[in-house]
């Protein structure tokens, strides 16, 4: 794309040669021969077009600014970058190897009871979240589990994810007790499960502190989010309160992680790691009856 060199041209300075580089995109689909150049006898780059197209290259370049003023954000949403962390596999082999500990029955002193828990047995919250009932539930968290996990993982850090999914899915247990007043059995990893999702859905949160339009991305990602939770959270054969309630749990945690300056992250990823094996072990060992 060149100017005539013959013609008399007009130049229209940029902020960037990045942004001269758009410029002579949206000019030459408009027809427009242009040229990305520096000012004559200036430091500045911009864009060159004969003269007698200046005005409606300044009329193209307005709409184009217009159209795309706040495309910025855009280019790095929130949350993009996550990876899927490697380390969901060894939560993923951990429910594995339980449920093939237990050959298939998960052990009725670690089912979540909601009488026992309200007696005061309140590992149970923590213990029923890593059994399963039979190896289709089984498949079903790997499969759905292993990759919200990784993702979480992978965007807040594996013990940020795996602590604050942890404490959140038991959080759902203890809850769903309260709110249902028959006495009921409950297992399986989904409320942890849905608690990823929604740390997930609180990864739009990140940008505030530093970008005054960033509260654009909240409420459309919690939206994305609550579809994703209505889609694979509320099977009939589910257990869709504590399914609601990790997924709601999940969000503070996932925006205090988001919020936090990256400096305090190595300081938060130790303290939720601690938490994550100090109550799991603590819960196993109640259960097991090895501790008192």
């Amino acid at each position: 794309m060149s100017a005539a060199g013959d013609v008399a041209v007009a130049f229209l300075p940029s902020v960037s040669e990045r942004q001269a580089m758009d410029w002579a995109l949206v000019l030459a689909s408009q027809g427009i021969e242009v040229a990305v150049d520096g000012e004559p006898g200036g430091s500045r780059i911009g864009v060159s077009v004969p003269k007698m197209d200046e005005v409606r290259a300044r009329e193209a370049v307005a709409r184009y600014e217009k159209e795309n003023r706040g495309w910025a954000l855009r280019l790095r949403v929130p949350g993009g970058d996550a990876r899927i962390h490697g380390l969901a596999l060894a939560w993923v082999l951990s429910l594995v190897v339980i449920h093939a500990a237990s050959r298939g029955h998960a052990p009725p002193w670690a089912l979540f009871d909601s009488a026992a828990f309200q007696r005061g047995e309140a590992w149970r919250a923590w213990t029923a979240t890593w059994l399963h009932s039979d190896l289709a539930h089984l498949a079903m968290n790997v499969v759905f589990g292993g990759l919200l996990m990784g993702l979480a993982m992978g965007r807040y850090g594996p013990g940020v994810a795996l602590g604050g999914s942890l404490a959140a899915g038991a959080l759902a247990n203890a809850l769903g007790s309260w709110i249902r007043p028959e006495p009921y059995l409950g297992l399986g990893a989904s409320g942890v499960i849905m608690a990823a999702l929604g740390m997930l859905a609180a990864s739009s949160f990140g940008p505030w502190p530093t970008r005054g339009t960033a509260g654009r991305w909240v409420l459309p990602t919690l939206g994305a989010a609550s579809i994703l939770f209505v889609q694979v959270g509320t099977s009939p054969k589910g257990d869709v309160v504590v399914h609601a309630l990790g997924f709601l749990a999940g969000i503070p945690p996932g925006a205090l992680a988001a919020l936090l300056p990256r400096r305090a992250t190595g300081l938060l990823e130790a303290a939720a790691w601690m938490v994550a094996l100090f109550t799991t072990a603590w819960a196993w060992l109640r259960a097991l009856g090895w501790m008192t």
